[in-house]
């Protein structure tokens, strides 16, 4: 490659337009991205709040029509706080979510929304810690008891 080569390319990459944040179609494709994310975090949470909503009363209903062992007892208990932890979070992230004004200039609105995605980021990345292990105790105790049933019944016959 020619010093004239490169030349003309730095030249080139100079003449390469900068994003102006402040242009309407700018915004308008920021706002139509922005409501696209955020309709699929929607779906997802409110799907996840149904399914948990669910849980608790079933788990509450059999809590109340059947009378369990203490271990069922415990681990339906747990499953029933577990279903309210993971509620919980999906609000509380959801709550954080912010709300575009005009009053803020279009920089810190990403900078909040940024924040935004980030803790929604670390919901998926530690989706192992806050969903699926609080739930392990429950459930152990219901297999426990049900082991223990099993080894009675058939240490009965």
């Amino acid at each position: 490659m020619t010093e004239q080569e490169l030349k003309q390319i730095w030249q080139e990459d100079l003449a390469v337009e900068k994003i102006n944040i402040q242009s309407p179609k700018f915004l308008s494709n920021m706002d139509k991205e922005f409501k696209r994310f955020e309709k699929r975090i929607d779906r997802r949470d409110n799907r996840e709040v149904i399914a948990f909503v669910f849980s608790i009363l079933f788990f509450g209903g059999m809590l109340a029509i059947r009378k369990f062992t203490l271990l069922e007892n415990i681990g339906f208990g747990l499953l029933i706080a577990y279903s309210l932890l993971v509620i919980y979070i999906l609000l509380k992230v959801k709550k954080a979510k912010p709300v575009f004004s005009i009053s803020q200039s279009v920089k810190e609105q990403l900078i909040n929304y940024r924040s935004y995605v980030r803790s929604q980021q670390k919901l998926l990345e530690n989706v192992l810690y806050w969903y699926l292990l609080p739930m392990l105790p429950g459930m152990i105790l219901l297999y426990m008891n049900s082991c223990l049933l099993y080894t009675s019944d058939a240490a009965d016959e």
